[in-house]
């Protein structure tokens, strides 16, 4: 962890113990902290650089307790966030083959089959 890295912490409440207890480490290091949150005037959003808020009116659980709207929202969020990324450094499908997981890993996942077929026969 460097002042070139960004970490972003995910937490419904922004009172995740666990992330509170990584912010002293990673501003010693000088990494730019980015807090997803849910819940306004929280102690996590508190300590970072930056905190998106994903507005959360209540849980798809009929208790309201399961972080089934939450985690979806974050998942949708994090994901169109990866891909603006992909876009905005024009990566190609050879630069994602080469940092994708599945490359190190054997399987016969469908992503890896379509991305090496892809990128070894054009290498």
């Amino acid at each position: 962890m460097s002042g070139n890295d960004v970490i972003v912490m995910f937490s419904k409440s922004g009172n995740t113990q666990e992330l509170l207890d990584l912010v002293p480490s990673a501003k010693s290091k000088k990494a730019f902290l980015v807090a997803v949150t849910s819940v306004k005037g929280n102690a996590l959003a508190g300590k970072c650089h930056m905190n998106v808020h994903l507005p959360l009116q209540r849980e798809l659980c009929p208790f309201d307790l399961a972080p089934v709207t939450s985690t979806a929202i974050q998942l949708v969020f994090g994901d169109t966030v990866a891909i603006a990324l992909m876009e905005a450094k024009n990566l190609t499908k050879e630069e994602y083959a080469t940092n994708h997981p599945k490359r190190r890993r054997m399987s016969s996942s469908s992503i890896r089959r379509r991305l090496f077929v892809f990128y070894y026969g054009v290498v």
